[in-house]
This record gives structure tokens, C-alpha cells and sequence, in this order.
């Protein structure tokens, strides 16, 4: 530990969150002790915020108000699981008509926080949350981050995309040096110059704590172990913005002799779901939501993921699909808190193959295992454009053979069977999207193919 990172936590943290009126320490204190709490105290107090937050949606929002007549539902109907199914899931398409009708009326609308994502769908959604709730989201990823090995007032070093850390103001520079303390490597810009340099600072900790996207770590690690670079023993890792595949977490763990703790969000919710420093699935953050898993039937493994916000009142998200597919698990992590685990993510609802005959393959699994069976691919994209026909991005390495297109042949066959056909083009590298993640999957198919996911 550092010296400024004891002063950092000791004095500097708590005189800012005071100047900035925020509770975050404070919530951070309950949620540490909110985590190990019984079952049925953890489902008492979800039902408790349910009910709350249906009362304020009722009397506040023009939107809820609108569809709860209409439907003959009122707040106080609603007492169990059932009775919540009644309300209509909220879709993306629902937000971006009725943004002005969502936003409630006992707040104003210039006092509260924007935001604005395009997710995988390209289409801008805006949102907005009020203070109370961003300090409490903000405990919730510091309660995560600390699971995996970061305290605060800890330097972090992240891979990410264009963050605010990259505005140049002094106010900007100084809340960076003294407050989050954070070292971003953009992944926008990702050349072996850049990495080289972001090597240069992490090496400087002795164990340094790092975050960022999923295949960004990935191609970090590779980077340093082509280089034969095996000097870096981290205190903590943590992949967000994207899938984690299991051959992925092989490689960032072997480089930096650490574990690789996944975690999983959206923009407009925050931190949904964690894993432990035990891995054996990720806990849900029940604090801050409450998790549906929406199935075609009752034998599927996997359904749509529809998630209410427990604690944004500005603008209420109640039985939201966030477009993202995943399982429960019927485990108890062995770490003993009592938040329920998820299997894991599967991915977007467009991050699915179609087969010809209607049969829907998991995008992660796919790259699981074209990732780790065929000799050769450095990285890898599927396109599919027809529900007939896959294009391979490929970028290669020498040992990239004849075996190797056998082998992707082979796969392809046991995944989509006989009628599906595809081609290959080999690229110098796929870039990422304009929010600087990596798109394993991409579907070109008209939604109507995924309806019932």
C-alpha cells in the first residue's frame, strides 16, 4: 500500500463524498453486512422496495399511471411474484417514446443525471437517474470491486473505452489524481505503442489492480505474453462490458497470476451481477434490482433477463428486458452470501446463431469453443447475414493450417448442422464498435427469428 492510498481513505475520500452531499460510504457500510443476511430477509426487503417504488411509480410517472389503469392494477394489488407478472414488461422501444412520460413529475428534469447508450442495437436510448440512486450504485461496484482485491483509495488500472478520465480540465485531472486514481488504457486506441506504455505504468505497482472489457484484457495478455513479459502478479482483476469467455479468463489469469473475476451491466441499470473470488457463478446484485428470467417454457435453460430498478425514482425502470439472455442457478455459493447466484449471461438475444432448422446456439458458447479447438486463431467474429450462411473474421497466427479449416468445418456441422454453410475472411485484426468492445456475434437477421427467446 501506498502512503497516499491510506490518506486517500482515510481523509480524502470521506471530506469529498461530504462536500459532495453523497452517502455512499455510508451505504457502503450496509451493504457490506447486507450481503451475508438471510434469504428470506434479503426477499422481505426486495418486496418492501417493490411496493414502494410501484406507490411512487403510480402517483409520479404519466407512463405507469397510463398502463396501470388501463390494466385495472393498482399498487396495492401487487403482494407476490404473480401479482408482479401482471405489470407489462417495459421494452428499449417503450423508453425511447415515452422517455418525457417515465421521468417522474416530483423531480426536475435539469437536476437529475443523463445518460445515453446504444448497446448492441446501434439505436441511442436516453435515461435518466437522480443523485441518491448513482451514490448507491456507486457502493454497489465498490462493495464488487472489493470482492476481487481493490480498497479504496487503490490505484486502478483500466482497459476501457473513451472515459471521462480523458477530458482535459484541471477539475477533471485533480478528482483523477486524488479521488479515483485511475490509469485507463482506451481501447479505442489499442497499438502495441500504447500497450507498451500502459505495461510501463502497471508495472510500476507491485500488485496492481486492473478492470476492463473482456476481450481487451484478453489481447492485453497476449500482447505481454508474446513478448514473454511474465513478471506481473496482480492483486485483483475484474471483466465488465462484455462476455468473459472461459478461454479468455485462461489466458489474462495465466499472465497476471490472478484470478479473473467477471461481472455483469448495462448503463442504465449499473452493476447487475458479480462473481466471487470462489467462481461459482455470479451473485445477483439484490440490493439495487430485482431479476426475473422470462422463458419460452419451463424446460428451457435460459430466457430473456426482465429487471426492475429498486432504487432510480427519477426515472422508474419496473420490469425492464434489458435485451440479454441468461440462467439462474440452483446453487448457494459456497462463499456464504446469501444473494442468489446466476449461472452465467449467454449473451444478447442478438448474440445468437439460427440454424436452418430454427435451433438457437449461444453465442459464448460458440466462441468457448472455436476458441479453444481450432490451432491457429488469434481472434474471431461470426457474421451471420442468412439463416443458412456464417462468415468467419479470422485474424490468424502461423500455425494456422489445412487442420485448422478442417477443424472449422467440423465444428460447424456439430453446431448447425448439415445445411448451414459459411466462409472465411482473414483480416490483420477486427476492430472494436465505437464503444470500444468486441462483437463476437453479429446477426444481420430480422428480429422476428428471436421473438420467442
Amino acid at each position: 500500500m501506498d502512503l497516499y492510498e491510506l490518506i486517500a481513505r482515510e481523509i480524502v475520500l470521506p471530506l469529498s463524498a461530504r462536500r459532495e452531499n453523497s452517502k455512499y460510504l455510508l451505504h457502503l457500510d450496509e451493504l457490506e453486512a447486507s450481503q451475508y443476511k438471510n434469504p428470506s430477509d434479503v426477499e422481505s426487503y426486495q418486496w418492501e422496495c417493490i411496493g414502494k417504488l410501484l406507490r411512487h411509480a403510480y402517483s409520479n410517472c404519466h407512463y405507469y399511471k397510463k398502463k396501470f389503469e388501463a390494466l385495472d392494477i393498482h399498487p396495492a394489488d401487487i403482494r407476490d411474484h404473480s401479482d408482479f407478472a401482471r405489470i407489462p414488461i417495459l421494452s428499449r422501444q417503450d423508453i425511447i417514446l415515452n422517455l418525457n412520460d417515465l421521468v417522474a413529475q416530483n423531480y426536475h428534469k435539469d437536476k437529475l443525471i443523463p445518460g445515453i447508450t446504444s448497446g448492441s442495437t446501434g439505436e441511442p436510448l436516453r435515461f435518466y437517474y437522480d443523485f441518491e440512486a448513482q451514490q448507491f450504485r456507486r457502493a454497489c461496484i465498490v462493495r464488487n470491486n472489493r470482492w476481487a482485491g481493490w480498497e479504496l483509495g487503490r490505484k486502478m488500472f483500466s482497459i476501457y473505452g473513451d472515459t471521462p478520465f480523458h477530458k482535459e480540465n484541471l477539475k477533471s485531472k485533480l478528482w483523477n489524481l486524488l479521488v479515483s486514481r485511475n490509469n485507463n488504457l482506451n481501447s479505442l486506441k489499442l497499438t502495441e505503442s500504447s500497450m507498451l506504455d500502459f505495461y510501463k505504468k502497471v508495472r510500476r505497482e507491485k500488485t496492481p489492480f486492473i478492470y476492463g472489457h473482456a476481450h481487451n484484457l484478453y489481447i492485453f495478455a497476449r500482447f505481454l505474453k508474446n513478448r514473454k513479459i511474465d513478471n506481473l502478479q496482480a492483486c485483483g482483476i475484474i471483466s465488465g462490458g462484455m462476455n468473459l469467455n472461459e478461454w479468455e479468463r485462461r489466458e489474462i489469469e495465466d499472465v497476471f497470476n490472478c484470478k479473473v473475476l467477471n461481472r455483469y451491466g448495462c448503463e442504465e441499470l449499473s452493476l447487475i451481477a458479480s462473481e466471487c473470488p470462489h467462481q461459482e457463478g455470479l451473485h445477483l446484485n439484490t440490493d439495487l434490482h430485482y431479476v426475473e428470467i422470462i422463458k419460452k417454457c419451463d424446460d428451457d435453460e435460459f430466457g430473456s433477463l426482465v429487471i426492475t430498478d429498486l432504487k432510480n425514482y427519477a426515472m422508474p425502470l419496473i420490469r425492464y428486458r434489458v435485451g440479454d439472455v441468461g440462467a439462474f442457478s440452483n446453487r448457494n455459493c459456497s462463499c456464504g452470501r446469501s444473494q442468489p447466484l446466476m449461472e452465467r449471461i449467454m449473451g444478447r438475444e442478438s448474440e445468437f446463431v439460427i440454424t436452418p432448422e430454427n435451433k438457437l446456439v449461444s453465442g459464448i458458447s460458440l466462441t468457448d469453443n472455436f476458441g479453444c479447438m481450432i490451432d491457429g486463431i488469434k481472434q474471431l467474429q461470426i457474421i451471420q447475414n442468412e439463416k443458412n450462411h456464417l462468415l468467419f473474421r479470422i485474424v490468424r497466427t502461423d500455425i494456422f493450417s489445412e487442420e485448422s479449416f478442417k477443424k472449422i468445418d467440423e465444428l460447424v456441422r456439430k453446431y448447425f448442422g448439415n445445411q448451414m454453410k459459411f466462409d472465411c475472411d482473414f483480416l490483420d485484426n477486427i476492430p472494436a464498435d465505437g464503444s470500444g468492445k468486441y462483437r463476437f456475434i453479429i446477426s444481420r437477421l430480422s428480429k422476428d427469428y428471436f421473438n420467442y427467446i
